[in-house]
């Protein structure tokens, strides 16, 4: 079975401008999301229509990619396993600390 947290290398806006047709067809065919950054960090992700799962591995590998972040800065971070929910409150927790 594929990996529900698969996503391909990020890309950057200049390079997802430039190669826009053929970075969407790509996720259109294999259904597995193309993250974009702008100035490095996180900023979008590009990723099929007809793909419900699409919009959650994407929610998911953004707050692996924060986790990531706030690990490094030695700040608290939450479970893989967390649901969506527990993610959010979390983060609004940490937000207000």
């Amino acid at each position: 079975m594929e990996d529900l947290l698969e996503l391909e290398e990020p890309v950057s806006v200049a390079d997802a401008k430039n190669r826009f047709t053929q970075i969407a067809a790509q996720v259109q065919s294999t259904g597995v999301p193309r993250p974009v950054q702008r100035y490095g960090a996180p900023y979008v992700v590009i990723a099929p229509a007809q793909n419900p799962e699409a919009a959650r591995k994407a929610r998911i590998a953004a707050a692996r990619r924060q986790r990531e972040t706030w690990k490094h800065e030695g700040r608290r971070t939450w479970s893989p396993g967390a649901s969506d929910k527990e993610l959010l409150e979390q983060a609004l927790e940490d937000r207000h600390a």
